[in-house]
């Protein structure tokens, strides 16, 4: 099966790129860091841009925007690198918008927030994970190398989740504490929420 997904990847990844011989071979590393990406993904991405936007029942525009907000880079229509994880993120921020709970704008902002926070949180957790290997190959005169580190990662993924969402509701739950002082004047400006000094 992965075998085969492989493949079509490797086809549609470089179609058009050299359209005679064969395609270069993107080497081992890139097939082992496809494989590191899809345990932390869930799956193999199998679905290209219309494929996902037609199951999460939403237009390719508002898939499109989804995607940027999330700080990810703008894929061809037939590059497939969807998978159900994002129909289901789709169809969330779609519900949210087409329910009334929250107005377009506010939905993307939302997601550039997950993205901006997360994309610096898996920076640094990255870096805590190669600190510690090599910490620990420093005792036996070895080195780290990236793959290691990557599939560190993905070995403790699904133990670091539930801890992810703990502690953003905690800091969600503290900063609603926060402002139980203010909940007859809810502050205009989110620089008040934030807690900066907000000169007149």
């Amino acid at each position: 099966m992965y075998a085969a997904h492989r493949d079509r990847v490797h086809e549609m990844g470089y179609r058009g790129r050299h359209r005679s011989g064969q395609p270069p071979d993107p080497g081992a590393g890139f097939w082992v860091s496809a494989g590191i990406a899809a345990r932390l993904l869930g799956q193999h991405p199998w679905m290209c841009r219309r494929e996902v936007s037609v199951k999460a029942a939403v237009s390719r525009l508002s898939a499109r925007k989804v995607w940027r907000a999330l700080g990810l880079p703008d894929v061809t229509d037939d590059e497939q690198v969807f998978t159900d994880g994002d129909v289901a993120a789709l169809r969330s921020v779609s519900a949210l918008v087409r329910g009334g709970v929250l107005d377009q704008r506010a939905a993307l902002a939302m997601m550039e927030a997950f993205a901006s926070t997360s994309r610096r949180l898996a920076l640094w957790q990255t870096q805590v994970v190669a600190q510690s290997l090599e910490g620990r190959s420093s005792l036996t005169g070895t080195s780290v190398s990236a793959q290691e580190v990557a599939t560190k990662l993905a070995d403790i993924a699904d133990d670091l989740e539930p801890l992810l969402i703990y502690t953003w509701r905690r800091q969600l739950a503290a900063t609603v504490v926060g402002m139980a002082s203010h909940f007859d004047s809810i502050p205009k400006h989110s620089s008040e929420l934030r807690g900066d000094r907000v000169h007149d």
